[in-house]
Parts: structure tokens; sequence; C-alpha cells
């Protein structure tokens, strides 16, 4: 079921469920839409269809780049905390993914916004606050090692950063108000262009408000930008021969954000109104992506442990061919006569203990504190249903 740009599925009791589809990242040639939902990558064709998924892990993964061969994906995952680029061959005819994919190349603290490749594929460009201060413009290899600082404005943010075609060149943005604030800006976001060795800072942009998301044209003759000068967020393109800047698209209410553009200069995708939008940049010709997401199919990875101590209590079964026991505050249970893998039983936060079987080997009780007091709960293994047995509010 569709209805415009937004994906729908239909709930079990019937109620839509609207799907947030973010950062959206075209392939080289505008064939393809990368994207972030639900906290995994994902991809569809660029005029539409089914979508499905190219990571599936526990963290946060959002912000996917196209490499410009097209050959490796790159984005930026919370697996580790705080938010680190990664790195997978982009290879959708594989069935099994490849082991030593996806690999990590930052290690920072801070969480790294990944912007753009260079154009030879051999670098990657982000921002992030590794010294703990503003933002600063950061590259690293695809090939690992430290990340070089290219530059920094003290007590400034930077962001935003965009490589020209030829490598030479840096548009990024400075300063101004953040993207998620709705209304007029108070403060102005500026465009600016350098070198990729620094040596010389030009403001480009020329208007208040909000000047974002700088992205070249295939020739380098100019760039596109998202700025609200017209009373709303439109897409707009800056030729760098010091003509005058000239409106792409004509949206009168709503928000357009993190736009991304073809390597061929083609295609520009966008989010509004919770989902992607396409731009055909040569007619103006705009309108929503219709996305159909198949049923998420995570698989939340499973972590083996075998401890040889730390086994606070156990309690063997009155048939003597299960034992319960408690390691590390959760309780498991194990087949007295054939051992091998536990089955957990508990898992909170909180400490179980003081470990009770029924005459039956069926069920056991045992006390939790995980509501501020100790109670006594009941699992029964042949439904495998935990109940809580006491309330004791207020003691």
């Amino acid at each position: 079921m569709k209805r415009s740009n937004m994906v729908i599925r239909e709930a079990q009791e019937g109620v839509k469920i609207i799907p947030y589809l973010r950062t959206p990242a075209l392939s080289p040639d505008g064939s393809l839409i990368a994207f972030s939902y639900a906290g995994d990558i994902w991809a569809v064709e660029s005029d539409g269809g089914e979508a499905f998924p190219v990571t599936s892990h526990g963290g946060y993964d959002e912000r996917p780049r196209f490499s410009p061969d097209g050959a490796f994906l790159a984005f930026v995952s919370k697996r580790t905390g705080n938010g680190d680029i990664y790195l997978m061959p982009w290879d959708i005819s594989r069935i099994e993914p490849l082991p030593e994919y996806p690999i990590r190349l930052t290690f920072s603290d801070s969480y790294d916004s990944l912007d753009c490749w260079s154009p030879d594929g051999r670098w990657i460009y982000f921002n992030s606050a590794h010294d703990g201060r503003s933002t600063a413009a950061y590259k690293v290899s695809v090939d690992g090692g430290e990340p070089i600082k290219l530059f920094e404005e003290p007590f400034e943010a930077v962001y935003n950063i965009a490589i020209s075609p030829d490598g030479r060149r840096i548009a990024f943005n400075n300063n101004g108000t953040p993207w998620w604030r709705r209304g007029p800006a108070p403060t102005t976001s500026d465009i600016w262009l350098t070198e990729e060795r620094p040596s010389s800072f030009r403001k480009i942009s020329d208007a208040p408000g909000r000047n974002l998301y700088p992205m070249w044209s295939a020739d380098g003759s100019g760039i596109y930008f998202v700025s609200d000068r017209s009373g709303c967020e439109n897409i707009w393109f800056m030729p760098l021969d010091g003509s005058e800047p000239r409106q792409i698209t004509d949206f009168t209410d709503g928000r357009l954000i993190r736009p991304t553009i073809s390597y061929d200069g083609r295609l520009i995708a966008f989010e509004r109104d919770f989902g992607i939008w396409l731009l055909e940049v040569s007619t103006g010709r705009v309108g929503p992506v219709e996305i159909k997401l198949r049923p998420d199919q995570k698989v939340v990875p499973v972590s083996h442990k075998v401890y040889t101590g730390d086994i606070s209590e156990m309690a063997l079964s009155p048939d003597g061919r299960k034992i319960a026991f408690v390691v590390r505050g959760e309780i498991f249970a194990v087949s007295s006569e054939k051992g091998g893998e536990a089955f957990r039983v508990t898992e909170s936060h909180h400490l179980e203990r003081h470990i009770n079987w029924s005459p039956d080997s069926k069920k056991i009780v045992y006390i939790s504190d995980r509501f501020g007091n100790n109670e006594i709960f009941l699992y029964d293994f042949t439904l495998k249903e935990e109940r809580r047995l006491t309330r004791m509010e207020g003691q």
C-alpha cells in the first residue's frame, strides 16, 4: 500500500505505520539509492520498487556513500558506540557476506560524520570533533590509517564537505542554525570554498538564513545547495563564474534536507515528508520515490561465552536430570547428564538468586530485585514463561 512518497505498512492491529527513510545516497550512475531505515542500510532502484537490506546489525547504521566506481559502500555505524566510518564491497549478487567486511576505518571517541569520497576513490572525507571542540574537516584512506585533519575554524563548526570533480577544491558549510530547527534561521549557514590543501578561504553564499549541503555539478562549474531564501527550503544552483544563483525546485512548504548528487550530476536525492524524493537536474522534474519495504529480517548477533567459574549458586532438579545455576546475576539451566549449551532463563540488568525447583522438576522459583524490592518469580520450562508472584510496592 502506498501514499505519496511515504512507505506505508499495515500493522496487525490495522494501524498505518509510516517508516522514516533517511540519509539517501545515489550510486555513481544514479540507478540505485542507498538509504537508512530502522538502523540499517537499505537500497532500492531510483525509479522505486522493493527495497532490500544491505546491512543487518544491532548497531545503528546510516549515511551511506558509494565510491566513485561503485565498487564500495562507506557508511557510519554506531555498533562500536560513537559513530565510526565503515567500508564494505558493493556486490548485491553475493549471497554470503565476506567475513572480513565491513572494515572499520575510524576509531574516534566522537561521531564521525561521513560526507564524501575523493574522485579517485582513495580517500573518504568526513567531519568530526576529534579534539573535543567544534567539528573539523578530515580525510581517511580507504586502506586505513590515521585520519588527516585538513582544516578547522576554532569555535566554529565545519561540516557538509564536498570535494570537486577534479579533486582540487572543497566546498563546505561553516556555522549556522542546526538543520533540524524549523522556521526562519536566526543565524546564517554559509558555504565556503577552499583548496584540498587549504591556503585561503572564500565565502561564496550571498544570502542570509540557510545555505546548506553544497554539491558539485559534474563539470565543476557550479554548486547545487539548499537555501530558504525564497521562504521555504529549495534546491538552488550557484555558478562559480559570478552569475546569480538560480532556484531549481519550487516548494512552498515542508522541509528539504540531506540531499546528495550522483557522480554524473544527473540526479539529486533528498529527504522530504519522511521519505526520499528525486530531482532530475536537467529538466527540474521532481517527485517522491515510491518504496516498498520487505519485513525486517534483522537478526541480533548471538554471543556465546564459556564460563569455568563465576557460578554463585546451583540447584539440582528433583528428578536429577537438570541443573539450574546463577552466573553473574543471571539464571541458566542445563542437562545434568549431557551438559552442553545452557538455556538462559533470565535476562535483566538486575540480580537473580535463591533458586528452588518445583517437585515435578518443570518449574523454578527465584528472587529478583528488578523492580526495586526482592520479589519472587516463577519460570515454567514447559511454557517457557516467567511470572511475577509477589508485588511489594513501597516496602
